[in-house]
This record gives structure tokens, sequence and C-alpha cells, in this order.
């Protein structure tokens, strides 16, 4: 009997621990143990005094989160976002027009590792617009 070369046995071990390594990567994302998470919000929306304009603020935020992190029953999951944009736009309410009005490109919590519960992993957020005449 003839034993396999060596390069064959590492070619062999090699495409075993390959093929091991995907399988519990795709057992880990189908979980959703590993995600990528986009979310976009909408806080304080307030007419203007004449009632033409809708203020409001938006956030969108972008990351990576790992992790259980299912609401009391795990610890919470960890969060890295990478993008975290907010902005006071102005919605025109007879066009639907959007404009923005200022905006700040990034927040505190962007690029720093967070512990959240799934419900809010990216962090949660609340603002308030007060128009005035």
């Amino acid at each position: 009997m003839k034993w396999p070369s060596t390069r064959a046995l590492t070619l062999g071990v090699a495409a075993v621990i390959g093929v091991a390594a995907a399988g519990v990567a795709a057992f880990v994302w189908l979980l959703g143990l590993v995600t990528w998470e986009s979310h976009t919000g909408y806080f304080g929306p307030a007419f203007s005094p004449d009632g033409r304009s809708i203020y409001v603020v938006t956030r969108q935020a972008r990351g990576i989160t790992w992790g259980f992190g299912w609401e009391h029953f795990t610890p919470p999951a960890y969060a890295w976002p990478i993008t975290d944009g907010v902005a006071l736009v102005r919605v025109d309410v007879a066009t639907g027009h959007a404009g923005v009005l200022e905006s700040w490109p990034s927040t505190p919590v962007v690029r720093r590792v967070l512990r959240e519960y799934r419900g809010r992993v990216l962090n949660t957020m609340s603002a308030g617009v007060r128009p005035s005449a």
C-alpha cells in the first residue's frame, strides 16, 4: 500500500478545514449571531408656524453586530457603528420635497464597541424640534 504524498495530505486537510470554517460561518450568520445593521430613524417631527413645512431630525446608522443580545434571555450583543449621521430636514407639505438644513456627519458612538440588546443595537436617540416664528 502506497501512502499519499505530503502535498496531497496538506491539500486535503486544508480543504476540510476550509469547508468546516465556511459551514461554521454560515451557521453563525443564519442564527443571526453576526449581522450587518442599517437603520434610518425620524425624530421629533413638528409643523412650521405657517403649516407649510414639517421639520424633522433624521438619523442614519450602519454597523456590525455580534453576539446574542435577545432581551433578558442572554447577555447584550456587541455593536460597532461604522457610520452614524444626523440631519435637520425640512419637508414641504405641498410637494413632499425634503431639504437638509443642517447635518452632522458623525456622533460620539461611531467606531466604538457598544453593548446593547438587539432592539436598540446601534444605540438609541431621541430629539425634538421646536420651530418658532
